[in-house]
C-alpha cells in the first residue's frame, strides 16, 4: 500500500517576467504533480525594495511525497532543480 496523500498549498510569485514565470511555474507543477487547484492571479506592489508589482497565486495539490521534497523557499534555484 502506498503513502498516503498529503494535501499541500503552494503561493507563486513573480515581478520579473510575470506573466511568464508564472505560467511556467503552473505548467511544471502540473507536469510533475498531475491536478492543480488554482487560485485567481493577484498583483501586489513589491514591498520593502524597490521593484516590479508581483503577480502571486496560491496552488493546491496532492502528493505522497515527503514535505522536504516538497517545501523549497529559495527562490534562486531553478524549477527544473526543485522538482527533480
Amino acid at each position: 500500500m502506498g503513502s498516503p496523500l498529503a494535501v499541500v498549498y503552494i503561493s507563486l510569485g513573480s515581478n520579473i517576467e510575470r506573466v511568464a514565470n508564472t505560467r511556467a511555474g503552473v505548467a511544471a507543477l502540473r507536469a510533475h504533480y498531475g491536478d492543480l487547484v488554482l487560485s485567481s492571479v493577484y498583483e501586489s506592489e513589491s514591498i520593502g525594495f524597490a521593484g516590479g508589482s508581483f503577480y502571486n497565486m496560491v496552488i493546491g495539490l496532492q502528493t505522497a511525497e515527503p514535505p522536504d521534497r516538497v517545501l523549497v523557499s529559495d527562490p534562486s534555484r531553478e524549477m527544473a532543480d526543485i522538482l527533480t
